[in-house]
């Protein structure tokens, strides 16, 4: 199943020549008993299997939690093992050889409940944000913080007059992100909204979010 920007329906063309279109695909898969205790394997004999392939064994490459098939121009897919075990969801850290909890789908249920208070607005507004991050280059943070952040400006007590059309939620919500980063001048930590032991501020400097900040209030 999808995840990502391609599921939520926030994928950008890239404004840069040199980026590209990628989509993010999980592989549902059943606990392997040999490989429990060696996470690392699922991605290992993922990027095997490809590898085999007479189609694909010249796209795909092997990262830390996925293989990507590279295609040609400006467009690849990651395919990230997605291991299924108790209802609880994980995927494999290859380099740390670890798994690591994931919920890929009540995030994305989150994120449209959320889009549908907002009179589906939300998701352009990301949208925007997106090009704004990637045109200017003034600001640096990872889409699913900025997901997340321009989510949380959304109230369940908003009315549907409150985003009437794109430039009123526009306004609206970058109003209110600024409020939140003005009243918080250091790093605050900002968690996965269905599983709250996963911090998306991990790798976010206090130096990057201080730029963000008054780039924010600038805006």
């Amino acid at each position: 199943f999808s995840q990502g920007s391609y599921k939520h329906r926030t994928i950008i063309k890239p404004p840069k020549s040199n980026k590209e279109f990628d989509a993010d695909i999980l592989l549902e898969l059943e606990p392997n008993e040999d490989w429990e205790d060696n996470p690392k394997e699922y991605v290992n004999e993922l990027h095997k299997l490809f590898k085999d392939s007479q189609v694909y064994k010249n796209i795909v490459v092997k990262n830390t939690r996925c293989i990507t098939l590279d295609y040609s121009g400006d467009f690849h897919i990651d395919i990230v093992p997605y291991v299924n075990r108790s209802s609880l969801g994980y995927i494999t850290n290859r380099n740390n050889n670890t798994f690591e909890e994931t919920n890929p789908k009540e995030f994305t249920q989150w994120l449209m409940n959320k889009n549908k208070i907002s009179n589906y607005q939300l998701k352009k507004v990301i949208r925007l944000f997106k090009y704004m991050r990637d045109i200017k280059q003034t600001f640096t943070v990872k889409s699913i913080l900025l997901n997340t952040l321009l989510a949380n400006q959304v109230y369940p007590y908003d009315q549907t007059a409150d985003y009437i059309n794109l430039p009123t939620a526009f306004k609206l919500i970058i109003n209110r992100l600024n409020d939140y980063l003005q009243a918080n001048p250091f790093l605050p930590n900002i968690v996965n909204p269905k599983m709250t032991s996963e911090s998306f501020t991990l790798n976010w400097t206090q130096e990057q979010y201080s730029n963000f900040r008054d780039k924010i209030k600038t805006l």
